[in-house]
């Protein structure tokens, strides 16, 4: 009789337990009552103006004083969602040589109405986060606000346009919120694909 109690004993134990933590588990509420974020499909038709620059070009230039030499390639990204820029190249003297990266990323935002763009680079990394997009006629401007070397606030440009079907053409510079505008490179790209 002992043995039949103690092993009910264990077993009721046992189902307690068990039901609290289950009652525990199930009875847990949200970290929040947000609604499901809706889905939608790619931005489609607002990236197709990106469609003349898709490609990989053979890509050089200068900036601020120094020639580099590498390739840049533009192409969907994210399962059609962005617009990936891949500038891949060397910059600097055979002394003092160096490979670099940069990436943006471009989107349409269909709450705001607005391109958006992040940038993204290697080496002397420069803190630019999310800038503006836009399309004046059949050039692509990109913007960031950031300060001049001597601290002055300001907007970092990108001016990318096509000279024809098989070139494209970067320019970039700086204007202080102050007022002037200071070129600060160019880089070409002669279409490979």
């Amino acid at each position: 009789m002992k043995r039949f109690f103690s092993v009910n004993y264990l077993v009721l134990l046992f189902l307690i337990g068990g039901s609290t933590s289950i009652c525990v588990a199930q009875s847990v509420t949200p970290v929040d009552d947000r609604p499901p974020v809706e889905s939608y499909p790619p931005p489609t038709e607002a990236l197709a103006s990106f469609s003349p620059f898709v490609g990989l070009y053979e890509f050089s230039g200068g900036f601020m004083g120094q020639e580099y030499k590498g390739t840049l390639e533009v192409k969907s990204a994210v399962k059609g969602y962005y617009v990936e820029w891949i500038i891949d190249f060397g910059m600097g003297t055979l002394d003092n040589h160096f490979e670099r990266q940069l990436r943006m990323l471009t989107t349409w935002d269909r709450v705001n109405n607005v391109y958006r763009i992040w940038r993204f680079e290697t080496n002397a990394q420069e803190i630019m986060g999310e800038g503006r997009a836009h399309f004046d006629g059949n050039d692509f401007i990109m913007e960031w606000d950031m300060l001049s070397p001597e601290g002055k606030p300001g907007t970092f440009r990108n001016i990318v346009s096509m000279n024809d079907r098989n070139q494209l053409i970067i320019k970039s510079e700086g204007e202080l919120d102050e007022g002037g505008v200071e070129m600060l490179g160019v880089g070409t790209g002669a279409r490979r694909l």
